[in-house]
């Protein structure tokens, strides 16, 4: 549901022409040169996330998750090897960590060869016939116009796969427990028509947080909450595979096998992945300067000393609705660069209400980037090989 005030309050805001909805809350960023506040950590943090600022985001105390013991191997294909024999499998993220979906990117490919065909994602709108052809833009859910979900999409988009939009768009009746109720059945409901009307695919579903939960439980004063996840199981006679990403931490990338501690892990899901704490150079995390994108500063008519800007950034030959590349906030006094891979792009700022003139961006390959003089000298030696 937090999903859908963020997107309701992103349509409010995104009022001038041709397109330029803004797919955060403005009232739920934090002041200028002010940090989250973490008690209001559930929109906040969804809104700083889609700015590219996980750095506030951590600074605010967030990602302290426990620790877990990690099995040997790489967790993608711990996860393969579990899926071969599953028809379903349900992995979740945490709306304010753009690295999950990095890591659900990897895995729909790891599962494309196994005949996982089609992706399930929880955020999509109803026009995933559409998107097949045109590809992801701002409007197509919640956190769809976030930069690492826009990758995903177009990653998954290039695999091969096919989009399965499920999400309840029933509106709600403020009655908490009622609402969740019926978002999980609805979305329960939708996934197993399909299941049935397609009985010899394969199914990848994204969800967010608590909805690949296998076990009922008490939620606050909401009352017992059935997860869509346990329903689709009872609907289908199927066993999903479930992978969590949102409760462990870890020293790498990989599947839990303990608690720290020792103990056992919580019954809720089939697979727990740990990750490390985020870490951060020139308030950018560290995890995409090793995904091949690099520092690039935001050209000098798009900066200002005395405003905050937010600056975003998308590829040369894709419209002006299309999810971008990279997407940062910037408060005064700061020099924060948009993190790119080699390209031409268009970059833009929000500044003051208003959306900028287009500036062409070119970031280089690797070996473009060094001086010169070292190119050459490089090339020369390379030739008397």
């Amino acid at each position: 549901m937090k999903g859908l005030a963020l997107l309701a309050a992103a349509i409010a805001l995104g009022a001038a022409a041709p397109v330029v909805h803004l797919p955060w809350s403005a009232e739920n960023l934090p002041a200028v040169g002010a940090s989250a506040n973490p008690r209001d950590s559930g929109l906040s943090f969804q809104a700083l996330a889609m700015v590219g600022r996980e750095d506030l985001i951590v600074a605010a105390g967030a990602g302290l998750a426990p620790r877990c013991a990690l099995s040997e191997g790489d967790p993608v294909a711990a996860i393969v090897a579990r899926a071969r024999d599953a028809r379903v499998v349900i992995i979740n993220e945490a709306h304010d960590a753009p690295r999950d979906r990095t890591f659900i990117a990897e895995l729909a490919v790891a599962l494309y060869p196994l005949g996982y065909r089609t992706l399930a994602v929880e955020t999509l709108s109803g026009r995933a016939g559409v998107y097949q052809a045109v590809g992801p833009v701002q409007s197509d859910g919640a956190y769809a116009s976030e930069p690492a979900f826009g990758a995903l999409l177009r990653r998954a988009k290039d695999e091969g796969y096919r989009f399965l939009p499920y999400e309840d768009l029933i509106p709600r009746t403020g009655d908490q427990f009622r609402d969740m109720t019926a978002r999980e059945e609805a979305q329960a409901r939708t996934l197993a028509a399909w299941l049935e009307a397609n009985p010899d695919q394969k199914l990848l579903v994204h969800v967010g947080y608590s909805h690949n939960r296998e076990l009922t439980e008490r939620v606050g004063t909401v009352g017992r909450i059935q997860w869509m996840a346990e329903r689709l199981a009872d609907k289908t006679s199927l066993n999903p595979l479930t992978i969590d990403q949102t409760t462990f931490a870890a020293e790498r990338a990989g599947v839990c096998a303990t608690t720290e501690a020792g103990a056992v892990l919580p019954l809720e899901r089939d697979i727990y992945v740990g990750k490390p704490p985020l870490t951060f150079q020139r308030n950018r995390p560290v995890w995409r300067l090793a995904a091949g994108q690099r520092f690039t500063d935001v050209p000098r008519v798009l900066r200002r000393a005395d405003a905050r800007v937010i600056v975003e950034a998308r590829s040369a030959d894709q419209s002006i609705d299309a999810v971008p590349a990279d997407r940062i906030l910037v408060d005064p006094g700061e020099a924060i660069p948009l993190l790119l891979a080699p390209g031409r792009y268009e970059a833009r700022a929000w500044i003051d209400g208003a959306w900028s003139d287009d500036v062409a961006v070119t970031v280089r390959d690797a070996d473009m980037t060094q001086p010169v003089v070292a190119r050459q000298k490089a090339q020369q030696k390379n030739s008397r090989r």
